[in-house]
């Protein structure tokens, strides 16, 4: 089964998703930020169906995330789901017109969150088949 990647320098925000997703009996692995991610995506393109990504994160964060992932051909298809902090409607356009699948507003709900997990694993499936 693939695995969702949860990307997020904040422990507390990738246990509470982890928690979510295990519900569900989703599996998952997490990194702390998308340089890390990027590695793990590129080792094994086939592994993740989908990236959980947090907006602000040191390094690498998702939407430069998001544009290294178009530039490798097994991974520009992967939806990614960015999580923000701010409910702004200028980052919420700008994490769209990156190439975001969607966007998740912290606190996270748990019942969107599975509602949009369900919906980018349903599009990658019909995607990648």
């Amino acid at each position: 089964m693939k695995e969702i990647l949860i990307v997020d320098d904040e422990p507390l925000n990738i246990k509470v998703l982890s928690l979510f997703l295990a519900q569900e009996n989703y599996h998952w692995q997490s990194a702390e930020n998308g340089e890390i991610a990027l590695q793990l995506l590129i080792q094994q393109p086939k592994q993740y169906s989908l990236v959980l990504a947090d907006r602000i994160m040191p390094r690498m964060n998702a939407l430069q995330l998001i544009n290294a992932m178009k530039d490798h051909e097994l991974l520009a298809d992967i939806p990614v789901v960015v999580q923000t902090g701010i409910a702004d409607k200028e980052e919420m356009v700008e994490v769209i017109k990156a190439g975001a699948f969607d966007f998740l507003i912290k606190p996270i709900d748990k019942d969107l969150l599975l509602a949009v997990v369900k919906r980018a694993l349903q599009h990658n499936s019909k995607h990648n088949n």
